[in-house]
């Protein structure tokens, strides 16, 4: 199985529409067969911890639809996006992360006096402080980067958006799956991704509560 894993903003509900739509592990669609559900197929929407969760409570939570599921059998599909362009989104539409600022003065990282400006975030798992907006991207990624000791992809926003097939193409071929148009030439597989016409949060069931 896999799950989108990420920090607001940075294209959860697209990488896991793309997967959705085109992602099929082909020993879940044999078992359960090809009617059933695409989490059924093991594209789920979010890893069992939570999406925006950070990865040090990866064992100590679990969100109210995904406390059967062993988080030993998904693979993680973390992304990521360049840090100016998601402090720029999190001004416009912050979720749940709390600092002081304006839209004139944002991302308002220091005071006038150069102390970082703190910020608080609201998870599944609990409430967590971080320096400024900058050390909470920081310090949400090294939790996969330098503390993960199990498998997990890591993929940029900007590969989704403007190398679409190539990238959902490698992390469906590296979770076991295949891709449902790849039984067709390369040309045609890749004019034959299904890509999410609406906002990708549109077919998002929503955020699993805690």
């Amino acid at each position: 199985m896999v799950g989108a894993a990420g920090m607001f903003s940075t294209g959860t509900n697209l990488v896991t529409s793309l997967l959705k739509n085109n992602c099929q592990i082909p020993e879940r669609v044999q078992f359960y067969g090809v009617n059933a559900t695409k989490e059924q197929h093991g594209m789920r929407w979010q890893v069992p911890w939570g999406k925006h969760t950070q990865q040090q409570y990866r064992n100590a939570h679990s969100t109210q639809l995904a406390k059967d599921i062993r988080k030993d059998d998904l693979l993680p599909i973390v992304t990521i996006r360049h840090p100016l362009y998601w402090m720029k989104s999190m001004c416009k539409n912050p979720y749940t992360a709390r600092w002081k600022h304006t839209k004139a003065n944002c991302p308002n990282l220091a005071d006038d006096d150069k102390n970082w400006n703190n910020l608080t975030v609201k998870y599944g798992a609990g409430t967590q402080d971080y320096a400024s907006l900058a050390h909470l991207y920081n310090d949400w990624y090294h939790g996969y980067t330098q503390h993960a000791s199990y498998p997990w992809i890591m993929i940029r926003m900007e590969d989704l958006i403007f190398h679409t097939y190539d990238t959902i193409h490698q992390v469906c071929e590296c979770a076991g799956g295949q891709l449902v148009s790849d039984n067709n030439s390369n040309e045609t597989a890749r004019r034959q991704l299904q890509y999410p016409l609406d906002s990708a949060k549109a077919d998002s069931p929503g955020h699993d509560t805690s």
